[in-house]
């Protein structure tokens, strides 16, 4: 890869720094008021970390590693993508969903048609487990969008409270961060790995694939209690159970030599990135208990937490590592060394505040006390 093409992974690294000062605002307006509209901050603070960082850095990542270069069709079509994630910065913040924030995340998601075409395109007749994947990685991308063609209509007569509004936006994040986000990120490990197309890695999709329709039935079974949703979830987690067993088995077969040939560092964002997604899977199965599932939907900390471990503690942390390996300069490694440690350390910190508290709403009497000024002080590491 050229030089000049090096600077366009900067741009997700720049909006993920306006994601992270979108969230120390938020943050701040929790203990100190501030003369800004929290839910317009909300809105510029998911979207700009979710659509302008992990999807502009997957844009990326993929492209690379999946067709060999980022041609120019891809260039073109990156740039355009961002000139409508700067729509959303400005748009969202001063207007929440208004006109400049509606057209710009409209002309977004028509862009992210335009990449999985030309993506799919160019991996035509290629063949493997990272390259089946990224097929299926790329399904979710564009299923997980017709959310957004749908939540239109409904506000408008139903109203954005309303449970098919409410349930369309967890639609959205499931199918982005468990779906598209997830698969692309296990899609670049296989190909990192080169795990081979075997009957054990067929077992792993299949389990991958299932685990996250069925555990879908969550969210629905939160604005429409029945009990089939609940059972149906429930397989969703011994299915992600199972692809969590083969897809450790899979990876264990190439993972010695590999790893072994990686820095401390890129050794420890990946331990961190796998440990995050343990996690998830572990906090997941709490669901199993029938209480458990019908409050998580309330306990907001707990949710909030939820979140953060899969954008920070597993997808950012997985793409700084791929960031990593590009690294040649001497001053450039150090200083990424010295932000990576000190964004870890704030991840672990907000992260424990966070489902720490999430605990404490079934116990009141542990709650730590201030514990937002704590929560907005660890925050300036992940900003820093």
């Amino acid at each position: 890869m050229s030089i000049h093409k090096k600077y366009l992974f900067a741009v997700p690294v720049l909006n993920f720094l306006v994601a992270t000062w979108f969230g120390m605002i938020l943050r701040t307006m929790i203990i100190q008021p501030m003369p800004f509209n929290f839910k317009f901050i909300t809105h510029a603070h998911s979207h700009v970390a979710i659509l302008g960082w992990v999807y502009m850095a997957l844009f990326l990542l993929l492209t690379q590693h999946f067709t060999g270069k980022i041609g120019r069709d891809f260039q073109r079509l990156f740039w355009i993508t961002e000139i409508s994630v700067i729509g959303m910065i400005v748009g969202f913040p001063t207007e929440g969903y208004g006109t400049v924030s509606i057209v710009s995340s409209s002309v977004y998601i028509l862009f992210s048609y335009i990449f999985s075409l030309l993506i799919l395109k160019k991996i035509k007749g290629k063949k493997s487990a990272a390259y089946t994947l990224l097929r299926t990685s790329i399904v979710w991308l564009c299923l997980s969008t017709i959310s957004l063609w749908a939540l239109g209509p409904i506000i408008v007569l139903l109203g954005s409270t309303s449970k098919p509004a409410l349930l369309m936006i967890q639609y959205f994040l499931h199918f982005q961060l468990n779906g598209w986000f997830l698969f692309a990120i296990v899609a670049l490990v296989f190909k990192l790995f080169k795990i081979p197309d075997s009957k054990n890695f067929r077992i792993f999709h299949r389990a991958f694939v299932l685990s996250l329709i069925f555990t879908f039935s969550l969210p629905i079974n939160w604005y429409y209690d029945f009990s089939v949703f609940r059972w149906l979830n429930n397989a969703g987690i011994v299915f992600q159970l199972i692809a969590l067993v083969y897809g450790f088995k899979l990876i264990s077969s190439n993972y010695k030599v590999r790893f072994s040939k990686l820095d401390r560092l890129s050794k420890l964002l990946l331990i961190f990135a796998t440990v995050g997604l343990v996690m998830k899977i572990v906090f997941q199965s709490f669901s199993l208990v029938p209480e458990i599932a019908r409050n998580i939907f309330d306990n907001r900390q707990a949710v909030i937490g939820f979140i953060h471990l899969m954008m920070l503690g597993i997808i950012s942390a997985f793409i700084l590592f791929m960031f990593k390996q590009m690294l040649k300069n001497r001053l450039a490694v150090r200083l990424f060394n010295a932000g990576v440690y000190l964004f870890l350390s704030g991840i672990i910190l907000t992260e424990l505040i966070l489902l720490y508290q999430g605990l404490c709403y079934y116990y009141p009497w542990l709650s730590i006390p201030d514990y937002r000024f704590f929560l907005w002080i660890f925050s300036f590491l992940l900003l820093i």
